[in-house]
C-alpha cells in the first residue's frame, strides 16, 4: 500500500526506495546492528582470549594469571554496561523508528 500510493504521488523508482523502502527498514536494521555489534563484543573477548590482544587477554593476563580478582571484576563491570549502552541505543532507535 505504501509502494502504490508514493506511486500515485508521482515518486521515481529512487525516491520510492529512499523515502519508502529505507524509511520502513531503519527499525530492522537497527535491530540487526546492535546484535551484531554486541556479538562482536563477545567475539573479541574470546579473541583475547586465545592470544589475540585487546579486553580479553587483559582480563586474563592481569586478573586471572594475577590472581587480581578485582580487576576482573571491574572489566566484567565494563563490558557489561558497554553491552548495556549499545542495547539501550538500538532499541531507542528502533522503537523511534517503528510504526
Amino acid at each position: 500500500g505504501l509502494i502504490e500510493a508514493a506511486e500515485s504521488m508521482g515518486c521515481s523508482p529512487m525516491g520510492i526506495i529512499f523515502r519508502v523502502y529505507l524509511k520502513e527498514s531503519i527499525a530492522g536494521i537497527a535491530r540487526g546492528t546492535t546484535i551484531a555489534m554486541i556479538s562482536l563484543f563477545g567475539l573479541i573477548a574470546m579473541a583475547g582470549a586465545v592470544g589475540a590482544g585487546g579486553l580479553g587477554d587483559f582480563v586474563i593476563r592481569y586478573g586471572h594469571d594475577r590472581n587480581q580478582a578485582d580487576v576482573t571484576y571491574v572489566s566484567v563491570i565494563v563490558l557489561v554496561l558497554m553491552i548495556s549502552i549499545i542495547q539501550y541505543a538500538g532499541n531507542y532507535i528502533a522503537r523511534k523508528n517503528t510504526h
